[in-house]
């Protein structure tokens, strides 16, 4: 098993979510889904991401489908945000 899987799979395994990140998620992909359908989302996202890379204490995990990355606290795998982003946005 790679290092990515492993860390891919601690992040599913103990993904946690404030009741304020699903606030924040709705503004920042402009969208208006309940918690379910954004943790739904998430859960879909961390099925099979397209790149993973931590930077300082986060993960920042990305889905190229979904057009959306993922910030997650590498401490307590806690969902900081999720945000919409664009190729020339670079990793």
């Amino acid at each position: 098993m790679s290092k990515q899987s492993v860390i891919l799979e601690l992040i599913r395994t103990h993904i946690c979510y404030t009741p304020r990140v699903f606030q924040r998620i709705n503004k920042k992909l402009a969208v208006n889904l309940s918690e379910v359908e954004i943790k739904d989302l998430v859960n879909h996202i961390l099925i099979q991401p397209d790149e993973i890379k931590r930077c300082g204490k986060n993960y920042y995990i990305r889905s190229r489908k979904a057009r959306i990355e993922l910030t997650v606290n590498a401490g307590n795998y806690r969902l900081i945000t999720a945000s919409k982003y664009t190729e020339v946005d670079g990793f």
